[in-house]
């Protein structure tokens, strides 16, 4: 990879923890727009020369990903199988999401990663929507399935 900054980032429920690989710096904020806007507001590179990594964590990096996507960033996304053997290799026994964010900010170094575009998110998006409504449709079967074999007896 050329030498662009790479922001690892670690992804959690509640809070994002920020690896800035130009200035070795450590951030934290809160997982949500206001603190998603903290951490542009503090990054001093162009963001042509920005290239943001994150473990694909399901919902909890949705935001993150279409946040940094909007704002016209290069977003790398890995697999967080990939990942996870990747920090066990290379951490002993200090696992930390400190620790992760940098172990995802050199991955993406090595060459890791998919670029991923609003697109895509559009498309997870989609499938995960239709997911709800079958499963929804499957609620009510077995509701109805329940309350008919109630009836029997």
């Amino acid at each position: 990879m050329n030498n662009s900054t790479v922001l690892g980032i670690d992804v959690s429920k509640e809070e994002l923890v920020i690896f800035n690989s130009s200035s070795s710096q450590i951030v934290k904020v809160a997982n949500s727009v206001p603190g998603l806007n903290k951490l542009l507001s503090s990054l001093d590179q162009d963001k042509s020369d920005v290239v943001v990594a994150i473990e694909s964590t399901g919902d909890y990096s949705y935001l993150a990903m279409k946040f940094f996507l909007k704002a016209g960033f290069t977003v790398k996304l890995l697999n967080p199988i990939v990942t996870k053997k990747a920090i066990s290799s290379t951490v002993r026994g200090k696992k930390t999401d400190k620790s992760d964010a940098v172990a995802i900010a050199e991955m993406v170094q090595l060459g890791q990663g998919r670029v991923i575009s609003e697109r895509d998110l559009d498309l997870t998006n989609k499938a995960l929507i239709r997911t709800e409504r079958k499963l929804i449709s499957l609620r009510s079967d077995l509701k109805r399935i329940k309350n008919s074999l109630q009836m029997k007896t």
